[in-house]
């Protein structure tokens, strides 16, 4: 009776089964062609003798004058600006992460979730107004502190004594932005530090400084180095920053001089550009592959199943110093910049004085409201986003759930392509996509919205993944089993059963994918068009032509959009919650 009883649902399960085989196969070649596509067409155009959208070859004149760009002193002497900088940075931004994961995570500092939720909040400030708002406040002439440090008798003339447009403004505006992101990071690690590690550790005798740096640091040491190893390759390819407070005052790094050569001189240099872009691509693949080759494989254990304590560890007076550290360090991050694109935003021009009603106007905001091009990099800006954001949260979703969850054989190869824009900086992925489309019958596409939202879906792949594998990994498989046996197709299976279950994951990525793709710059800085400027495009455009005014309302305008999205779905969220707690 068991047999017969099993014949009639194979019947019906099998055409089922059958009609979705073909899924993964293709998620695997539609995921590979998005994602190594770019990457070849990138190498490939650094050794080509012909500028994109024209017909060319690879010869051996061509990689011959490519390997002779590689061997110039000038080209070398960026390089080594790029990795020292980027170093320097790197270990600056974990150092003060670290510091900032220790007090929220193991500390009994005052409000440590209200000061999470800063750092948080922190997080999701774009880029682009943090880089405005320090260049106002410390331009060497004109920025607004170093006015007000020129009154005190030890400094002397007319400008200084801050110049954020410097080495020193650079790294200062990279650490306070990055040690936001590795402390996010960072902090699920320390809390799952035993403390009874620490306790031990003082009962011998250890003092508290001891403790952290005997016990914590050396147990924390994978997540430590998979931070350092996760913002160096970003640092190395980093472009915002380094285009509006380097370039202007002669340093240069791979990126903004791949941009110069491609961009703001004419004729474009593209053969030295690509060249310089293929070197760029080269180093970070490398730190990739030392990443996936020292820590990929580890197993890393530091919470077991026998007692576990998280009691954090008594700071006595030294509590209050650091809540007010943490407290400071929003107010660095996010405040003071703030305050400053709100002022400017209403000011006639920068310069005038602050204390005089007369200097404010609402002509800035006025203009950037009702003036054809700024209305359509406001509507561009929330057309890709959304695309971008809602489509490919759903095809990272699909694979996702055929890494984690199929018995597909190529699920390993899907996985890896997912990765691979991990590897590409921005910049040079906005690059490999544009030669990929100039190359193509699709070079029609060029200048279109369409080629940002693809650029952003492909861009978002390694993120997106791996936030929507999180989810599902800790989701049985006996639901989708249940679901089978009434006959329900794989399609309704995965729309009903697993998106309501891993929800919460999908809006997280969302939100965050959405952040990023709302203020991203390098990505979209080859491929827009007159017709599909969007803000970041459009902030560029209006700090290049000294309009600084009008780009402290754009950058307003995108903390605006990207903060109210924030709050919508985070009250999605909670109301989820509550919605599945009453039932």
């Amino acid at each position: 009776m068991a047999v017969a009883a099993e014949r009639p649902r194979a019947r019906l399960a099998w055409p089922r089964v059958v009609a979705w085989a073909w899924l993964p196969t293709l998620l695997l070649i539609v995921v590979t062609v998005l994602t190594v596509t770019p990457v070849v067409t990138a190498l490939v155009a650094g050794f080509r003798d012909a500028p994109p959208g024209r017909p060319g070859a690879i010869t051996w004149e061509s990689v011959r004058a490519s390997l002779g760009v590689m061997a110039e002193p000038d080209v070398w002497r960026i390089l080594w600006t790029t990795v020292w900088l980027s170093t320097v940075r790197a270990v600056l931004a974990l150092v003060l992460a670290v510091v900032l994961a220790w007090i929220i995570a193991r500390t009994d500092c005052p409000f440590r979730n209200r000061l999470e939720f800063l750092l948080i909040l922190s997080f999701f400030f774009p880029l682009l107004g943090k880089v405005l708002g320090w260049a106002l406040l410390l331009s060497p002439q004109k920025g607004y502190l170093n006015q007000l440090l020129r009154h005190l008798p030890f400094f002397a003339g007319d400008t200084g004594p801050l110049d954020i447009f410097s080495y020193g403004g650079l790294i200062f505006v990279s650490v306070t932005g990055w040690a936001t992101l590795l402390a996010i990071f960072l902090i699920p690690a320390f809390r799952n530090m035993d403390a009874a590690l620490e306790e031990s550790a003082r009962m011998c005798g250890a003092s508290p400084r001891r403790a952290v740096m005997r016990i914590l640091v050396p147990l924390l040491r994978p997540a430590i180095l998979a931070a350092f190893i996760l913002s160096l390759t970003r640092l190395l390819s980093s472009f915002e920053t380094e285009v509006f407070l380097g370039t202007s005052s002669g340093i240069y790094v791979l990126t903004n001089k791949i941009y110069e050569r491609m961009v703001q001189i004419f004729p474009p240099d593209f053969r030295t550009g690509m060249t310089m872009a293929v070197m760029l691509l080269v180093i970070t693949f490398g730190l990739v592959l030392v990443n996936w080759r020292f820590l990929g494989k580890r197993d890393y254990t530091t919470v077991s199943g026998r007692g576990y304590s998280a009691r954090p560890m008594a700071l006595g007076r030294l509590r209050w110093v650091a809540f007010g550290f943490v407290l400071l360090f929003f107010v660095v991050t996010v405040v003071l910049p703030a305050v400053m694109l709100i002022q400017v935003s209403f000011i006639r021009f920068i310069g005038l004085n602050v204390f005089d009603p007369a200097s404010y106007t609402l002509d800035n905001w006025r203009r950037m409201l009702t003036l054809r091009i700024n209305r359509l990099a406001l509507t561009n800006s929330l057309v890709m986003s959304i695309v971008a954001t809602t489509v490919g949260m759903v095809i990272y979703s699909l694979v996702s759930y055929v890494v984690t969850k199929s018995r597909y054989k190529g699920r390993r190869l899907l996985d890896l392509a997912a990765w691979v824009p991990w590897a590409v900086p921005s910049l040079v992925l906005g690059l490999g996509i544009l030669w990929a489309v100039l190359l193509s019958p699709l070079a029609i596409l060029y200048g279109t919205l369409t080629v940002l939202i693809l650029a952003h879906i492909v861009r978002g792949f390694p993120f997106g993944t791996q936030i929507m594998s999180s989810s599902m990994i800790q989701i049985s498989r006996e639901l989708e089993e249940a679901a089978r046996i009434h006959n329900a197709s794989w399609p309704s299976t995965f729309r009903r059963i697993w998106l309501p279950l891993v929800k919460n994951g999908f809006l997280a990525g969302w939100v965050i994918q959405f952040t990023v793709s709302f203020s991203d710059l390098a990505t979209v800085a080859f491929l827009y068009g007159a017709r599909s400027t969007v803000l970041p495009t459009l902030f560029l455009s209006q700090w290049s032509n000294g309009r600084l005014e009008e780009a402290a309302v754009a950058a307003l305008m995108m903390t605006v959009v990207v903060l109210a999205v924030v709050v919508l779905v985070r009250r999605l969220v909670h109301a989820s919650v509550r919605t599945t707690t009453v039932a």
